[in-house]
């Protein structure tokens, strides 16, 4: 093609860039010659003229390259070589040529890669035994750790695999998180290139860091001819990982039934659950899958197994909100009422979480409204206690009975105070909870105002004022303002109390002033007043004393909770490690639009 030799410095460099991708060798030497740059990067990874002729396969491009000044290792953006770029073409003689022109075979990207792990991802099985003849590294490591026989087997390449092995590489090498290339090659479903390795003497019950086997990382993957090769070459059905977790709990948790069957075909047991182990239907439950837990109720898995915190599938299905996992359990025949460790059902579980459509699913199919766990308290108090407005409305329209105590003498508006939840309490008070309700000695209002929650404690006590203390006053709070303040009220508040109505004083027919009746009434409900609060002073001693002699078994109660606390923790730890490793630990590929 015809350039000016005034183009631009782009152009040019563009205009290069093409001639040594079509071997246009012309056309280069012109550029060359009109004194454009031979190392100039080109293109969006900086790929300089070198890396495009040795990617396209031009030897003679490269020879001129070189003669007008080029370097012969020169790098892109990523690090990579014009050997790297030919032995990711699979070009041997590019790469032979380079090698004669003095390249750096054992150059490494920014991944920290050489061209025969690039080779290897590639599958170039010519371009591994050139490298290899021509004195490359074979054992060399990437930044994690993989060799070129790991990267060969991620990409499923039979021929690149058998050159690295022919060449003396060890079929037991590791990466940093102890991964063999058995690992990788299974894991992503390869099942001819783990089957040559198999055969050119892998171990089957190789270990990753994480205590998982070949055969875990297969079934994570859901990929049934790998594991039945693998089960073919004696693989441990039973192996656990460092969590205690076998393939079946894998196949279970990634959803992948095929594999499941392939398992419990070949001899899987039904795992009970322990302290380190969630059981395979708890599993499904948790992932929120129906058509693995009808699988596994299928073959037969126990509806009622519980695991160390005394939790059953439903317990599982029910805190993370899934609707149709509870159906398909409880319409499975798992019993509704199932206690945990702590005495609490589904509903209670569903309710603490503030799942409204499970909690409504578990009412439609029979679950206890009234159940109580070991410290007494219902659904409506879970429900209250954790905030959830709507599961609490849900609750009182199906019948929840409002004034139900725990153990501490609490009613679910006690929970709402303590916990501030101001709507939840009108919620409460609008379906009947009786504010002058006493827990020990102390209304809901008083443990509002303890807690801080002082416009709480004030709504909940002027509901209480206005319903038990003075009936009167609702009657005269009504009406206008009252006419006895112009002419001097005593009330310290500055509005109307039942002894200051000029309408009681007219039928009584007392002959007293308002303003007279008014102060003589208040010292005669002082005194009152002071009379009840020496009583309330006894009944305050009695009660703490009462409460110090429970304190003890609260403790207990409380140190019990703890520890199951402790102990589903634990289990969700476990939950959280489930995610498969193999995926997140392969590295990405070099030239992803290769």
């Amino acid at each position: 093609m015809d350039v000016p030799v005034d183009c631009e410095a782009p152009l040019r460099g563009a205009a290069i860039a093409e001639s040594a991708v079509r071997g246009d060798l012309t056309t280069l030497s012109k550029l060359l010659g009109a004194g454009a740059r031979v190392d100039s990067p080109l293109g969006p990874e900086g790929m300089a003229a070198i890396h495009h002729a040795a990617a396209a396969g031009h030897p003679a491009i490269v020879c001129h390259l070189l003669a007008y000044g080029a370097w012969v290792d020169a790098r892109d953006e990523k690090g990579r070589t014009a050997v790297h770029h030919a032995a990711w073409a699979g070009h041997s003689f590019m790469i032979d040529y380079l090698a004669d022109c003095g390249a750096d075979l054992d150059a490494r990207c920014n991944l920290g890669s050489t061209a025969l792990h690039i080779a290897a991802e590639s599958g170039h099985a010519d371009a591994i035994r050139t490298l290899l003849l021509r004195g490359a590294g074979k054992d060399s490591r990437g930044d994690d750790g993989a060799c070129a026989l790991h990267s060969a087997s991620w990409e499923g390449h039979v021929e690149a695999v058998s050159a690295l092995l022919d060449s003396g590489l060890s079929v037991g090498a590791v990466t940093k998180s102890g991964l063999t290339a058995l690992h990788c090659a299974a894991g992503d479903g390869y099942t001819r290139t783990a089957a040559l390795l198999l055969q050119r003497g892998a171990d089957v019950e190789a270990r990753d860091i994480d205590g998982q086997t070949a055969l875990h990382h297969a079934a994570a993957g859901g990929h049934e001819s790998a594991v039945s090769v693998l089960l073919d070459n004696h693989a441990d059905l039973e192996a656990g990982s460092n969590d205690g977790l076998t393939a079946l709990h894998y196949a279970v948790w990634e959803g992948h039934t095929g594999v499941l069957r392939t398992l419990l075909k070949r001899g899987a047991r039904r795992t009970a659950p322990s302290q380190t182990t969630v059981g395979a239907l708890h599993l499904a439950a948790v992932r929120g899958n129906a058509g693995m837990v009808s699988e596994l109720v299928k073959h037969g898995f126990d509806l009622e197994e519980s695991d160390a915190a005394g939790q059953t599938a439903l317990h599982r299905a029910a805190l993370g909100g899934h609707g149709p996992v509870i159906t398909e359990l409880l319409t499975s025949g798992a019993l509704a009422e199932a206690r945990a460790a702590n005495g609490a059902t589904a509903l209670h579980v569903a309710a603490e979480a503030g799942h409204v459509f499970a909690v409504e699913i578990l009412l439609q199919l029979g679950a206890d409204i009234a159940a109580t766990t070991k410290t007494g308290a219902t659904p409506l108090h879970a429900a209250t206690a954790q905030g959830h407005v709507d599961v609490v409305r849900l609750l009182l329209r199906r019948g929840a009975a409002v004034g139900v105590t725990d153990m501490r003498e609490w009613t679910a508006l006690h929970a709402a105070a303590a916990g501030g939840h101001e709507t939840i309490a009108g919620v409460l008070l609008e379906n009947g909870a009786d504010p002058g309700a006493k827990a020990q000695g102390v209304t809901a209002g008083m443990l509002a105002s303890e807690n801080g929650f002082l416009a709480l404690a004030r709504g909940i006590d002027g509901v209480s004022a206005a319903s038990q203390l003075w009936p009167e006053l609702l009657v005269i709070r009504r009406e206008d303002p009252c006419p006895v303040w112009p002419a001097g009220c005593v009330s310290p508040t500055g509005g109307c109390s039942p002894v200051s109505d000029p309408r009681s004083v007219a039928e009584r027919g007392s002959g007293q002033s308002p303003i007279l009746l008014n102060a003589l009434a208040a010292l005669k409900v002082e005194a009152d007043l002071r009379g009840e609060l020496v009583a309330a002073a006894d009944t305050e001693a009695q009660l703490r004393a009462e409460l110090a002699a429970s304190a003890t078994a609260e403790a207990r109660l409380r140190a019990k909770l703890a520890e199951a606390a402790k102990v589903e923790a634990r289990l969700l730890a476990t939950v959280a490690r489930l995610e498969p490793r193999a995926h997140a630990q392969r590295p990405a590929q070099h030239f992803p639009d290769g």
